[in-house]
């Protein structure tokens, strides 16, 4: 039961935290982004 319990854990906060950072990108990382190629060429 420990170990499941453990396992679920570390799964849903996988679960969490991936899909945050890719759903809500705020405006200025996107803006950095694309500047980023620009200051390359």
């Amino acid at each position: 039961m420990g170990k499941k319990q453990g396992s679920r854990g570390q799964g849903r906060r996988i679960n969490n935290q991936c899909p945050m950072p890719h759903a809500p990108f705020p405006n200025s990382f996107i803006k950095q982004l694309r500047s980023l190629p620009q200051a390359i060429q």
